[in-house]
């Protein structure tokens, strides 16, 4: 890993063409400190939100910059952490709620799905019931 690609990636002052730039890299050390800088652009995390690295998937997952088209893309993940952060995310749309909830079912997704105000109540019903039978 190159420190000096991760002082910038960590740089709160890095400009986001370069932290563009740096999504690419090779480490995921620094595609992860890309994912949690506050100057990355929405479109920078949506080509990270597939990364082949948890941790960077993680970072992506909360970050505040994160659309719904980015959180829809990772609903389908194996990650039940990342579907968490998914469901409490404030750009969770109804959409996004809907396909989290017709995904492989999880006690602690299904909760984090049914503490979020924007979950339909057909969604709420479905997900109660299977709480319940498990």
């Amino acid at each position: 890993m190159d420190i000096n690609k991760l002082e910038q990636a960590e740089d709160k002052n890095t400009p986001s063409p370069i932290l563009k730039t740096l999504a690419d890299d090779e480490s995921w050390e620094i595609r992860e400190a890309v994912a949690r800088h506050k100057n990355i652009l929405a479109k920078t995390l949506d080509s990270l939100c597939n990364d082949e690295n948890e941790l960077v998937r993680l970072a992506v997952s909360v970050h505040r910059h994160t659309n719904s088209k980015t959180l829809t893309t990772m609903c389908a993940d194996t990650n039940n952490q990342i579907r968490c952060n998914i469901a409490k995310h404030p750009e969770a749309t109804l959409r996004v709620l809907t396909v989290l909830s017709l995904g492989e079912f999880d006690k602690d997704v299904a909760q984090a799905i049914l503490a979020n105000d924007k979950t339909q109540d057909k969604v709420r019903v479905k997900l109660q019931a299977q709480l319940e039978s498990n």
